[in-house]
């Protein structure tokens, strides 16, 4: 009878037992978590708030570095803008994108400086060359990056002068951005300005031609040189090489395109109008 009892007992205990051995114990802590997680959630969004209605991180300053990158009037108009916002609400892209449509504007970076203060960065684009535009007579102001940055009547010194018949037709605009043959060229006028051979040489003038190809005219003669070429220093190591051999005085043009270089002298083309007289 003893043992009956006991097995009474047990099948007892095991219909009343905790409610653990019938709901899944990953539930209950899944439960658990997501309390905890609703609670750090709801903390974090009333200091967010907290900070947000903070008048200690209130635009009051906004510096520009370089000074004087930004206008007067694009800076007061950002102060207009922003000023009495939150610092940490503001779109700092936005500002960024606003800032780079001005065609002078390479690149602007805006950064925070809490609580009360933007910093501007600027990059500007820096001038190249003024390039004609055929029969607009106007002249462009071209960037490193081929974009045009003004318009003038007029070249002055400073900068290379460029002729390209392409453009003949063509008015210049602000904005605009030129053919990837001008960011050639000025990768090539960098080769030149640091090569031995040529940096001491005055420029006085650069004529763009077809398939690649500029003519670097300098005082007393002028180069032909491949706008592909990847390594445009070695033509003007042709050229110095050149000189060595050659008396300057008599070369009319060196074509340094090629691996042969090409050489006119001005005595021939002296000879060949003699004889058609």
């Amino acid at each position: 009878m003893a043992k009956r009892k006991n097995n009474v007992s047990t099948r007892k205990k095991f219909k009343w037992t905790s409610i653990y051995d019938w709901v899944p114990s990953a539930l209950v802590q899944s439960f658990a978590w997501f309390v905890l997680v609703l609670f750090l959630v709801g903390s974090g969004l009333g200091v967010r708030e907290m900070l947000y209605a903070d008048p200690v991180l209130q635009l009051r300053q906004i510096k520009v570095y370089p000074p004087n990158a930004v206008s007067t009037a694009k800076l007061e108009s950002l102060q207009k803008k922003y000023f009495g916002q939150n610092t940490a609400q503001i779109d700092l892209r936005a500002i960024s994108k606003d800032l780079e449509t001005d065609h002078q504007v390479l690149k602007a970076e805006v950064r925070r400086d809490l609580p009360y203060r933007l910093e501007i960065h600027v990059d500007r684009r820096v001038p190249f060359a003024y390039v004609q535009f055929g029969r607009s007579g106007k002249w462009a102001i071209v960037s490193r990056d081929a974009v045009v940055i003004d318009v003038v009547n007029q070249p002055a010194e400073g900068l290379y002068v460029v002729e390209d018949d392409l453009l003949a037709n063509q008015k210049p605009k602000i904005g605009l951005r030129l053919t990837k043959d001008v960011m050639d060229l000025v990768r090539t006028m960098d080769a030149f300005l640091k090569h031995p051979a040529v940096q001491n040489e005055k420029v006085t003038g650069i004529e763009m031609l077809p398939n690649d190809a500029a003519i670097i005219r300098l005082s007393d003669l002028y180069l032909k040189v491949s706008l592909n070429d990847p390594d445009p220093a070695q033509a003007f190591s042709k050229f110095q090489y050149l000189l060595e051999t050659e008396t300057r005085a008599v070369i009319e043009y060196v074509d340094l395109r090629f691996n042969r270089v090409i050489l006119k002298r001005k005595a021939e083309k002296t000879e060949k109008e003699s004889k058609r007289r």
